[in-house]
């Protein structure tokens, strides 16, 4: 049997290549008899898959192994490192999304990925699923096969941090046992962003505590406060925002009880998880942030903790845009996030980010950061 590995809802501008593994920018040409037989076979291969309005994808991303002839067929330990690579692909990109834009947001379902088998004769495809008790096998002629987009996909082009990706794939390799803990966590929080109606924000809010407590070694069944000591040890920014003075804090259950607003957060997020955890659909204690702020504000934390604990194993360089970013996360859970303005460029995270990017106290106590860390070296 042939094979292709592939992401059809992918789309990258450049091609690359990344230890043993080529991702390559594939698009449909239009008809011509002069076309090689490579493209050829892609594009039947593509053919079935469909974007959400009902037009045949004209473009996706192609997955290679350096050691491996085109179509050749993979071996088991071949497809699970592809997964796993595809894992750490997903994350490197979904730590350079942005939120509240029309062509720059995305999600993990993006990144869903198809190790394809086919006859040679290109007459069909070869589905191959799991079940409980084994497998199933089914081979489908090619004009019968049909799979369409989810609309909670986003057809743009997507961004890849390669510096980050480059630096999980090293980890990968070299961290050994620790490794597990990195794995599980990007595993939860890849799936806590899929935007699928499938996945309740119920089980969104259980796997980000989950992802949170793997990133920050927790150990099993640990409680509140390992999660709350580790996760204050790791994230430090230069300057936390006055709690005195914060409106989310005044009046609440944390008033006076509590250093710094991201504790706050980060146990107001903890005490939701747990009241679904332990199946109820909503929760009655006064909390201080709903679910959905807590799942954008989760899903704008977790990459940073990995970037600091990679940091930290020194695996990755903290980049002005990662300080700047932990800078912010304060101001951002400070406000309502999800009220509606009427100009769509001005919703609070845009303005936010645009007036403290521009801030000067801001940009010199980054500098500052930076060189205490190239001291250290």
């Amino acid at each position: 049997m042939s094979m292709l590995a592939f992401l059809p809802w992918l789309k990258i501008k450049n091609n690359f290549d990344i230890e043993n593994f080529k991702l390559v920018r594939f698009e449909v040409l239009e008809e011509d008899s002069s076309k090689e037989k490579f493209q050829n076979t892609c594009e039947a291969i593509i053919r079935p898959y469909y974007t959400n309005i009902g037009d045949s994808i004209n473009e996706c991303t192609l997955i290679f192994l350096n050691n491996k002839d085109f179509f050749e067929d993979f071996t088991d330990d071949e497809i699970e490192s592809l997964f796993s690579f595809v894992e750490i692909l997903t994350f490197s990109g979904l730590s350079k999304r942005e939120f509240f834009s029309n062509f720059s947001y995305f999600n993990s379902s993006n990144f869903h990925f198809v190790v394809q088998g086919f006859n040679k004769d290109l007459e069909g495809v070869t589905i191959v699923t799991r079940r409980r008790d084994g497998q199933s096998k089914n081979f489908i002629d090619i004009g019968s096969y049909k799979v369409i987009m989810p609309f909670y996909v986003n057809n743009s082009m997507v961004k890849i941090d390669i510096n980050l990706f480059k630096s999980l794939l090293d980890a990968q390799k070299k961290l050994k046992d620790k490794w597990l803990d990195f794995s599980d966590a990007i595993f939860f929080f890849n799936r806590a962003n899929t935007d699928s109606d499938q996945i309740t924000k119920h089980q969104e809010a259980v796997m980000m505590i989950g992802a949170f407590q793997r990133i920050l070694m927790c150990k099993k069944n640990s409680k509140i406060d390992e999660l709350i000591k580790n996760f204050k040890n790791s994230f430090t920014p230069k300057k936390d925002l006055d709690i005195s003075k914060s409106k989310r804090i005044l009046n609440s259950k944390y008033a006076n009880k509590i250093g710094t607003l991201r504790e706050a957060w980060l146990n107001d997020f903890y005490q939701l998880r747990g009241d679904y955890a332990h199946g109820k659909k909503e929760t009655k204690k006064q909390m201080v942030w709903n679910a959905r702020e807590h799942l954008l504000l989760g899903s704008y934390m977790f990459p940073l903790l990995v970037k600091l604990s990679l940091n930290k194993d020194q695996y990755y360089d903290l980049s002005e845009e990662d300080f700047y970013d932990i800078e912010l996360f304060e101001q951002l859970a400070e406000v309502d996030l999800f009220k509606k303005p009427q100009n769509p460029n001005n919703w609070e995270w845009k303005k936010i980010r645009r007036e403290y990017i521009s801030n000067d106290k801001l940009h010199k106590a980054i500098t500052e950061a930076i060189k205490e860390l190239e001291d250290k070296k």
